[in-house]
């Protein structure tokens, strides 16, 4: 049998005491999950879509038009988006299709304004095509607006070159300004602006106008 003398008795209790008071004051130190500072984490500014997502507007139960990226990023607060490797159609009531390409864009959610750049190259199911460096759609006026190196093309019986052209697909019209040089036919036009309508059969130019029949 192992004796335990009083003295050593003595210091195992003081041990045990001792090693007792830690054990309560590691419990009583440690800071409860619900006490302990959280970092803070601020919500997301933007969502990323990525692998060809498509966004449309309709209206009267109709598709006006839709749009799709390689890449759309999305504005929270906004609901702006910005667009990468962007095809588009635009749906006219009387059936007109228009069909566009650029390598940028942007949609301002709120007005549904469409802004695109880059290589933009419009077609439209009556035979128009559109190149030009910028392009807008401004939805409440029906509006196409070309900016930058301008060329429309009608189905190869006119030509029509600007800085800058606005376009109403509904009436058929143009409107032309800067450095504008227009083919239809025999009839070669320059000027300062141009207007035309009626797939470009009528056409009014001024400033600097000029206008001869025969060769390009």
């Amino acid at each position: 049998m192992i004796r335990i003398s009083t003295t050593a008795k003595f210091f195992v209790g003081i041990l045990a005491a001792f090693f007792i008071g830690v054990v309560i004051w590691v419990v009583q130190t440690t800071p409860d999950e619900s006490d302990v500072p959280r970092p803070k984490i601020d919500p997301p500014k933007e969502m990323i879509y990525e692998g060809g997502s498509t966004i449309s507007e309709e209206k009267d139960g109709k598709t006006v038009w839709e749009l799709s990226a390689d890449k759309i990023t999305v504005t929270i607060e906004n609901q702006n988006a910005e667009l990468r490797n962007v095809s588009a159609k635009f749906y006219q009531d009387d059936g007109k299709e228009i069909s566009v390409r650029a390598d940028n864009g942007t949609l301002h959610r709120e007005q549904k304004n469409i802004y695109l750049d880059g290589k933009v190259v419009v077609e439209m199911n009556d035979g128009k095509k559109i190149t030009c460096n910028e392009m807008q759609w401004i939805t409440d006026e029906a509006k196409l607006t070309a900016i930058g190196s301008v060329t429309l093309n009608n189905a190869e019986t006119s030509e029509l070159k600007a800085e800058r052209v606005e376009y109403f697909p509904a009436s058929n019209q143009a409107v032309a300004n800067g450095n504008v040089k227009f083919k239809h036919a025999d009839l070669y036009a320059s000027g300062d602006m141009l207007e035309t309508q009626n797939d470009f059969k009528n056409f009014r130019v001024t400033g600097h106008a000029r206008i001869l029949k025969g060769a390009y």
